[in-house]
C-alpha cells in the first residue's frame, strides 16, 4: 500500500499525521485536527515551495519523501509508535522490498519485517564498500537483529537500509 493522496477535503489519522509533521518542520497547518482544510493546504503549499517542489498542496509521493526525509528525529520505535518517524522507517523497508503493510505512520509488525531483513541479507560484506566485516561490525550487525526483535530507534533502521541497500540512501 502507498501513501495516500491527500488534498484539501481529506479527513482522518494520515492528515492529522501530516499536520504534525508540518508542525514539526516549521510549518502552520492550524490545528491538529485531521482536517485537510485552508490552512493546512497553505502549509503544504509552503512546504512544497521551500524544498522545490511544484506547490499544488496535494500531498502525493513526491511530497511525502521530502516530508519523511526532512525529519532528522532518532525517537526509539516499538509497537503502538505513530508518526513521521514511523513512515520514514516503513518508507525505506518498504523501498527494500519489504512488506510492511503499508506506509501508514503506525508501527504494527516492522520488527518482524526488520528481523525478514536482517536474516535473508548476507552480513558478510558491511558497508557501502562491500569491505569484509571486520569483529566489531559483525558484533553490531548481531546488536542491530537483537535490538529489531523487541524495539528499534530510526537510527537502527538508517543502519539497516544502507547495509541492506548500499548506496540507497545518498540517492534519495
Amino acid at each position: 500500500m502507498a501513501e495516500p493522496l491527500l488534498k484539501k477535503g481529506a479527513t482522518g489519522e494520515t492528515v492529522r499525521q501530516l499536520q504534525q509533521a508540518l508542525k514539526d518542520h516549521g510549518y502552520d497547518p492550524g490545528a491538529l485536527d485531521g482536517q485537510f482544510g485552508s490552512k493546512t493546504e497553505s502549509a503544504v503549499k509552503a512546504f512544497q515551495q521551500n524544498h522545490g517542489l511544484t506547490a499544488d498542496g496535494i500531498v502525493g509521493e513526491t511530497t511525502w519523501l521530502n516530508i519523511d526525509e526532512a525529519d532528522s528525529s532518532n525517537p526509539t520505535l516499538k509497537k503502538g509508535s505513530i508518526g513521521n518517524p514511523v513512515r520514514r522507517a516503513q518508507k525505506r523497508l518498504t523501498l527494500g522490498g519489504y512488506d510492511t503493510g503499508g506506509v501508514d505512520g503506525i508501527y504494527k509488525r516492522e520488527h518482524r519485517v526488520c528481523r525478514q531483513a536482517l536474516a535473508e541479507r548476507s552480513w558478510s560484506h558491511c558497508g557501502r564498500d562491500r569491505r569484509p566485516c571486520d569483529l566489531g561490525e559483525d558484533r553490531r550487525a548481531r546488536k542491530l537483529a537483537s535490538e529489531a526483535s523487541q524495539h528499534v530507534t530510526i537510527e537502527i533502521f538508517l543502519e539497516l537500509y544502507a547495509r541492506v541497500l548500499p548506496g540507497a540512501i545518498a540517492s534519495l
